[in-house]
């Protein structure tokens, strides 16, 4: 009959706790995703901003509340590897407009004072038309992509970086939504039509 040594009865203490808790964090994250009866959380309605007059804050990827940070964003596009992927938060003014690409909506704001500082912004209009024109104020939030050489079966951006995915995630999985914003009054990217907001200058 095989003897416990203290060792051997420590590292089985030790495995047993591991599992208990691994099994208390499967069941938190499995609250987290479902309500209390096992149901799919309530998601937001699609097609509306969390409140009606305001502006949504702008999620990181652990689902955390961004500033507006086009330094942030400059640096990342100066600094960092083709088809680098993170989020982005910025203001700026249209200063091109690029061609229509299917139903994708494709311009560039300045968020910075060089001539380089420019960022593609890759608008889908199937949720709503943001009419841009040179000269608007557009604030923008979404996906960021350093993309200075084709990759993927897509060409460089004219700007050398772009941000897309500036719409609610009307998937349900767990991206954050992104949203567009002109001339500080227009939210666009939660459904057709722009929701009224106020942003201060």
């Amino acid at each position: 009959m095989q003897r416990f040594t203290w060792k051997k009865m420590a590292v089985l203490g030790a495995w047993v706790a591991l599992t208990l808790n691994f099994s208390v964090v499967e069941r938190g994250a499995q609250a987290f995703f479902q309500g209390p009866e096992g149901d799919p959380a309530p998601k937001r309605e699609i097609g509306k901003p969390p409140v009606q007059g305001v502006v949504p804050d702008c999620m990181s990827n652990d689902l955390k509340p961004m500033p507006l940070d086009n330094a942030r964003v400059l640096e990342l596009k100066r600094n960092t590897r083709n088809q680098y992927k993170d989020r982005g938060y910025v203001q700026g003014t249209v200063s091109r407009i690029f061609k229509r690409n299917g139903d994708h909506s494709h311009f560039e704001i300045m968020i910075g004072s060089g001539p380089k500082d420019g960022i593609e912004i890759v608008y889908n209009r199937d949720f709503g038309n943001p009419a841009v024109e040179p000269g608007d104020h557009v604030i923008a939030c979404g996906d960021y992509i350093t993309s200075y050489a084709k990759a993927a079966g897509y060409d460089a951006s004219p700007s050398k970086a772009l941000i897309h995915w500036v719409h609610e995630n009307e998937r349900g999985t767990p991206h954050p939504d992104g949203f567009v914003i002109v001339n500080r009054t227009d939210l666009y990217g939660y459904g057709q039509k722009a929701y009224p907001v106020r942003v201060a200058q």
